[in-house]
């Protein structure tokens, strides 16, 4: 998928615990137009992406914008401890027909230069919005409803995220509060027609993801750095829509994004699976989708 993620090799032991950080004190320095350019077109969950808003997600080390699914930008620190972002190359220069070594752009400044091409000049949000309408060609179907479920849900805290150690990522994670305070709820979304959901014997295929799934979050280990990373998420989005507030674009997050700055986190091991129907599939309802019920699996319909 051009423009994702780098992601984990399956099999083998993690190379280093799941974690979420950013330098804020870097992040509230940078005073590069493409940084504010980018706080001024985040949608965070709740909102509608529209027409050039872009999703966002802390990751360890780094933030990724995202457009429907699409990595638009990768936000570094630098050694200097200046702010650099990594664009993939086919959105910076789209009439290229051979891949450059490296594939990222890295833009510093106003300069975005990779390789053997010519240097381009950042001149704005005219330039990024270009990148984002690149970008975004590149957009599934199923990518664009997992858009719209952020977009009715205040309280997704990631997208796209990878477990250390699985190749597959899931594609939620949602906050949720109860009597017992709040929980991490993971949610894997596929389309109807995925054959991975459908299939003629009793086991979809689907279910062996959900269980690697489960095997991961239900290890208490693990379980305990999912729950501080997204605690610390929670901080590092806070802090990012003060950021975004001064920039012109008034960020405003869900209470529990808030609390679960300073409250204990619990994780739910168990991904629920939410099930887009893409057109006219009666099959589905009629067949596939009660295996997965009987199966036990917390089935959503999207």
């Amino acid at each position: 998928m051009i423009g994702a993620e780098p992601r984990s090799q399956a099999g083998g032991k993690a190379a280093r615990e799941f974690a979420r950080r950013f330098d804020m004190t870097a992040a509230s320095r940078c005073t590069d137009s493409w940084w504010r350019d980018l706080l001024r077109l985040w949608r965070p969950s709740g909102v509608a992406s529209g027409p050039k808003g872009l999703r966002l997600a802390v990751r360890d080390g780094y933030l990724n914008f995202y457009r429907h699914g699409q990595s638009v930008a990768r936000v570094r620190v630098q050694r200097d401890g200046g702010l650099a972002s990594e664009v993939h190359w086919k959105y910076v220069w789209p009439s290229t027909f051979s891949a450059p070594t490296g594939g990222y752009a890295v833009l510093q400044g106003d300069q975005a230069g990779l390789a053997d091409l010519p240097p381009v000049t950042y001149q704005g949000q005219p330039t990024l919005q270009a990148w984002v309408h690149a970008a975004e060609q590149y957009a599934g179907f199923e990518k664009r409803r997992v858009d719209a479920m952020v977009a009715d849900n205040a309280r997704v805290l990631d997208v796209e995220i990878g477990l250390p150690g699985r190749a597959l990522r899931i594609d939620l994670v949602e906050l949720e509060a109860d009597e017992s305070g709040l929980w991490l709820q993971c949610v894997e979304v596929k389309l109807s027609r995925d054959k991975r959901v459908r299939c003629a014997g009793p086991r979809p295929e689907v279910l062996d993801q959900l269980e690697d799934y489960r095997s991961f979050l239900g290890d208490q280990g693990n379980a305990g750095a999912v729950a501080r990373a997204y605690g610390e998420t929670a901080r590092v989005l806070v802090e990012l829509a003060d950021l975004a507030t001064r920039a012109g674009n008034p960020v405003r997050l869900d209470p529990l994004v808030e609390r679960a700055c300073s409250e204990r986190i619990q994780v739910r091991p168990t991904v629920a699976l939410a099930v887009a129907v893409d057109g006219e599939d009666p099959n589905w309802s009629n067949i596939h989708r009660q295996k997965l019920i009987d199966a036990g699996v917390e089935l959503r319909d999207v």
